[in-house]
């Protein structure tokens, strides 16, 4: 059990200096450029009008 606990600790602490890493490097903009320009912009990615948005956002329509 005490190697579990410790094996556990060990993956955390792991995982939080790997993702720590990947926060600190998104600061930076040049390396946030080069890191995600594989993706679709964000004007590419928005949903349709009045798609999966809040209610509050939607525009109203005489309906309540």
């Amino acid at each position: 059990m005490l190697f579990a606990a410790i094996l556990l600790a060990a993956m955390v602490n792991i995982h939080h200096y790997y993702i720590d890493g990947c926060v600190w490097k998104i600061s930076t903009p040049e390396v946030r450029n080069d890191l995600f320009k594989h993706l679709p912009s964000k004007a590419a990615t928005q949903p349709a009008v009045g798609f999966a948005q809040p209610r509050s956002l939607r525009k109203s329509r005489g309906k309540h």
